[in-house]
């Protein structure tokens, strides 16, 4: 996804999970597999936020430069894609 460009991996944070779930052995490390679950949708919502992020301060900064149009602007958001 575009917004996943700037997004640092999280891959890192499983190995650190795994790793922890290792050191307490009062927690099933089967729990990883439900752990790598919820980290791939994390990180689905992470590069939505992204992306939603992104194109917002696109929208304010082109304001703020005097460069936005706003009739095309409206024109793009409203025209639908096929």
């Amino acid at each position: 996804p575009l917004g996943a460009m700037t997004q640092p991996s999280s891959g890192p944070i499983i190995g650190v999970s795994s790793a922890t779930l290792e050191a307490f052995p009062a927690i099933p490390l089967a729990s990883l597999g439900f752990l790598v679950g919820i980290d791939h949708f994390m990180s689905v919502c992470r590069a939505v936020t992204n992306f939603i992020g992104n194109a917002v301060a696109t929208v304010a900064i082109s304001r703020w430069e005097g460069e936005l149009d706003a009739e095309t602007l409206r024109e793009n958001l409203r025209r639908t894609t096929d």
